[in-house]
Order: C-alpha cells, then structure tokens, then sequence
C-alpha cells in the first residue's frame, strides 16, 4: 500500500509540474506561449493579480464566460486537494489543518512567484486561496479516511 502511495504521489507531483509550469497556453488569458513564442515577464506582471479574492469576484461578476470563471476557480481547488491528502499521510507533522493550510499556502505561493519569475504564468493571489481550499479539502478526506491506512495490530500487539 506504501509503495503504491508513493507511485500515485511522483505521479500527482509530475502531472502538477507539467500543468504548472509546461503548459502550451496560459490558462484563461490571452497570452499564448506556443512554438517558440515566449511571453515577457513585463506581460505576465502587468496581467497578475496581487489582490486577494479580486479574480474571483471578476469571474462572480459575469465579467467573464461563466464557463471560464468555473474552471479557473474549481479547477484550482482540485488541483491541491491530493496535495492535502498525501502531505499528511507521508508526513506525521502535519498532524492538524493549520499545520496543512499553512504549508499548502507556502508552497502554492512559491509556485506562484515561479511561474511568474519562469515567464510560465501570471502570478495570482486568489490562486493561493484557491490551492490552500483544496489542500484542506484533501485533508479533511485523509482525516476522515486515515483509519483505513493503518495497519491491523499484530497477534503479539493483542496480548499485551
């Protein structure tokens, strides 16, 4: 169960890493990074968001297909939620959801500043919102679910 634990993790992380930072074209923006077009980091600074939940109401506000403003924000609540899930059953110290909020949140603001520092993407604060949303989704399912991954006690273990 282990090992395959750890295969589905490497797979999540490289799946992750190609969405993040090899994608063809910049999600939900008109920037194309196609063939051997490469976008300025001037470009993606000026189309980043640095204020906290102003995407998201930019896409409540039907400024947007609804469409395109659905799968921004889910799809960046579902992209964290097996984060949520596999840091805690790999590492015992995140042993509570602040513990996970706070490590899910630095680590979907480091992806952020790299994708802007890359010239892979724009930089979004409700990004990391959205990331650390479904990084505590992922943990409440593995907190609600651990039990299942614990070895039976062993005959010895019963006796005394």
């Amino acid at each position: 169960m282990k090992k395959l634990s750890i295969v589905l993790f490497l797979a999540y992380v490289l799946v992750l890493i190609k969405l993040l930072f090899f994608k063809v074209r910049l999600a939900f923006s008109t920037i194309d990074i196609a063939g051997n077009e490469k976008a300025s980091f001037k470009t993606l600074y000026d189309g980043s968001n640095f204020i906290p939940l102003y995407r998201i109401y930019y896409y409540a506000s039907g400024q947007e297909p609804y469409l395109v403003g659905m799968l921004n924000i889910f799809g960046n609540i579902l992209l964290f939620v097996p984060m949520g899930f596999f840091l805690p059953y790999f590492f015992k110290r995140i042993n509570s959801y602040k513990r996970l909020v706070l490590l899910a949140g630095f680590m979907s603001l480091c992806i952020e500043v790299l994708q802007l520092i890359t010239a892979t993407g724009e930089f979004d604060a409700d990004d990391v919102l959205l990331n650390t949303v479904g990084a505590l989704i992922g943990y409440f399912v593995f907190a609600r679910t651990k039990h299942l991954f614990r070895k039976p006690p062993s005959n010895t273990d019963a006796l005394e």
